[in-house]
């Protein structure tokens, strides 16, 4: 049922609320869709995986700067103690999403999963 509003998308928002309601606080748009997360993890992981390849070039040159003759060293490591650092995190959600996906794929708890 639309509700009558000046504002069109209340109506509609409204109306998919009152014709999806499966319970008292839930409807089907918060219902976790197994496909959906999927999908959502392997987004993330092309984003992920093109990010590591901007750091490992990023990290390659500063390496190369501070091969350098003239080089700041201090400015050079630190910059390479930072990109590590990110390194570091972009595969450990690497590795939080191949659990993920894992688990969705085998219908496992995550515990059950070796890591």
């Amino acid at each position: 049922m639309l509700i009558a509003t000046g504002n069109p998308e209340i109506g509609m928002i409204a109306a998919f609320s009152e014709s999806t309601s499966v319970g008292p606080r839930e409807t089907v748009s918060q219902l976790p869709d197994p496909f959906e997360s999927l999908v959502h993890l392997y987004q993330s992981d092309a984003l992920l995986l093109n990010e590591l390849r901007s750091i490992n070039l990023k990290v390659t040159q500063a390496r190369d700067y501070l091969a350098r003759v003239g080089s700041n060293p201090i400015l050079g490591s630190v910059h390479l103690t930072r990109l590590r650092a990110r390194r570091s995190a972009v595969l450990t959600v690497l590795r939080a999403n191949r659990l993920e996906a894992d688990r969705l794929l085998a219908g496992r708890d995550p515990a059950a999963i070796p890591a």
